[in-house]
């Protein structure tokens, strides 16, 4: 029953060690409280052992479950700020190469001014690409 409640609390919170922490406490608690109520009693003896194991799969799933969202969140978030340092370089080499130098840069290679005017050029993901299909049309 408390590795139930303790479950459910922290599913349904944020996925943070501290949700975690209070979850368990809870849990633990609320076993607790009926091992209290039931230990003098020999009928229960198993139904107690059972819950114990059962809280002890609980808790060891609510590591496991936290271990992954951490590890995912911290990939995530390296993830980002990768991306973040890549757009950031490449803000900075468009900048540094001018806007005159940009618009006849076609797949790495410098095009004299009269073919860039010919090309239709597309942006994608500020980069510039030759599209020969527009350029027919």
């Amino acid at each position: 029953m408390g590795s139930i409640f303790s479950y459910f609390i922290s599913v349904t919170q944020k996925n943070d060690l501290y949700s975690n922490i209070l979850s368990f406490l809870a849990g633990l608690f609320a076993s607790f409280f009926i091992i209290s109520v039931y230990k003098n009693r020999k009928e229960y003896k198993f139904y107690i052992t059972i819950l114990f194991l059962f809280d002890a799969f609980a808790f060891s799933l609510l590591l496991i479950l936290f271990n992954w969202g951490l590890t995912n969140n911290i990939r995530s978030n390296m993830l980002q700020a990768m991306m973040l340092k890549r757009e950031q370089k490449m803000n900075q080499d468009l900048e540094n190469l001018g806007c005159d130098e940009i618009q006849g840069f076609i797949f790495g290679k410098s095009v004299p001014p009269d073919t860039f005017e010919m090309a239709h050029i597309l942006p994608i993901k500020k980069q510039v690409m030759f599209s020969p299909v527009s350029s027919i049309l």
